[in-house]
């Protein structure tokens, strides 16, 4: 894993972590080096596109179901088993997290648009409602907003 040490700002990084080269695959990082697809005008296009994402590595270790409600769009419930996502049209039941949106400001999200991701959305008061694990939840960061780099699934 390696040693931790105190950084300058006072986080707390692994030596191994430190040294890790950037990676335009990286994902997962709001703050990384990442073109996002911006063509994206409508939740269902953004869904669609979710659809084509191969398996997350970042994600490997994750199971559970993230649910939008996206008013006046419809909702989605998006399933990941060890970083293989799958896009479900509607709701299913006991997601793990929950979130609702209306269309303009999801859009805005998954499109990254003024920097915006899942944390900055509900300090200013985009996200209308949010229930369940709140650490499952920030692993949607892994591809909200969807980067335009990402590995694609074969055809």
């Amino acid at each position: 894993m390696g040693i931790t040490k105190q950084g300058r700002l006072g986080f707390r990084r692994t030596e191994a972590r430190r040294k890790a080269p950037l990676s335009w695959n990286d994902g997962c990082s709001p703050y990384g080096i990442m073109r996002t697809i911006t063509s994206i005008s409508t939740a269902r296009e953004y869904f669609d596109a979710l659809r084509t994402v191969a398996p997350i590595p970042r994600l490997r270790d994750a199971e559970g179901t993230w649910e939008f409600e996206i008013d006046g769009a419809g909702s989605w419930a998006v399933r990941v088993d060890h970083g293989r996502l799958e896009v479900v049209d509607g709701v299913v039941p006991d997601p793990t997290a929950r979130f609702r949106f209306t269309e303009p400001e999801f859009v805005r999200l998954a499109t990254g648009e003024g920097h915006e991701n899942l944390i900055t959305a509900a300090i200013r008061g985009a996200m209308l409602d949010f229930d369940g694990d709140i650490r499952f939840a920030q692993k949607a960061q892994c591809f909200i907003p969807l980067a335009e780099n990402f590995e694609r699934r074969p055809a």
